[in-house]
């Protein structure tokens, strides 16, 4: 008998798949998520797609600093605001040198917050499989799991990137400055915050990151719970986010 044993040697034992190269996962995504989220859910492993976002945001964040300024984000804000009809061009000036330093300092350390945001999308999508359909994945491939599917707002970020370099300073909108929303294409001066803030969160990249998201997650639950149910739910709960974020903007 050879030494070497199959599957067919062991009855009633499924053979297991090996994980692939890690070039095939983050581009296995988008031509091929059903699979791909398969072996992610098998060997959950998050650092190349977290990585990759980090070093996104900061490029963004960096090129928005070097090529609109912060100074000039401050003062077109604060000239939208309701303050404005009250201060002096010289007040405007004042509060803008007042505040561009703290404000600097806390975009260049933004990317910090990335972890976080896909921490929480995580615990939702955990929330969702475990408390609402009794099924017990981990927290580490419910995180797995997002941070390959965030690889979309990858996409988004690098989209940015020639609209900051080659676009209107004076017309960026740090709320929507990718072309993937409403908010996009409209102007602040006119339109009220509500508005604004409802365009702005109605995008095209993040209907295309739920619907990585609820495919990995019905992975995760061997295709148990389907992917269609799972997207519903986290399209129910972004809906009802997206109104919220919109009345606050209305109030401040």
């Amino acid at each position: 008998k050879s030494k070497d044993s199959t599957a067919a040697d062991f009855p009633g034992v499924e053979p297991q798949t090996l994980p692939g190269s890690l070039p095939g996962r983050l581009f296995g995504i988008f031509y091929s998520p059903g699979d791909t989220f398969g072996e992610i859910v098998q060997y959950p492993n998050f650092l190349a797609p977290l990585l990759l976002t980090v070093l996104a945001s900061i490029a963004v964040t960096e090129t928005i600093l070097k090529e609109i300024g912060v100074e000039r984000i401050l003062l077109t804000q604060l000239t939208r605001s309701a303050r404005a009809s009250s201060m002096t061009p010289d007040q405007l000036e004042q509060v803008v040198r007042q505040s561009a330093g703290v404000t600097k300092m806390f975009m260049h350390g933004s990317f910090i917050m990335v972890p976080l945001g896909i921490a929480i999308v995580a615990a939702i999508g955990l929330a969702v499989v475990n408390l609402i359909h009794g099924r017990n994945i981990s927290f580490r491939t419910a995180f797995s799991v997002t941070c390959y599917a965030n690889l979309v707002t990858v996409l988004g970020l690098l989209m940015a990137l020639p609209v900051i370099i080659w676009g209107e300073p004076e017309q960026f909108n740090p709320q929507s400055f990718i072309p993937s929303n409403l908010g996009f294409f409209l102007t602040p001066t006119g339109n009220s915050k509500f508005l604004m803030s409802l365009a702005g969160s109605v995008d095209l990249l993040t209907i295309w990151y739920v619907i990585p998201l609820g495919i990995g997650f019905s992975a995760s639950t061997d295709r148990k719970l389907g992917a269609t149910g799972i997207s519903l739910y986290l399209f129910g709960l972004w809906g009802v986010w997206i109104v919220v974020k919109a009345g606050l903007a209305a109030l401040v």
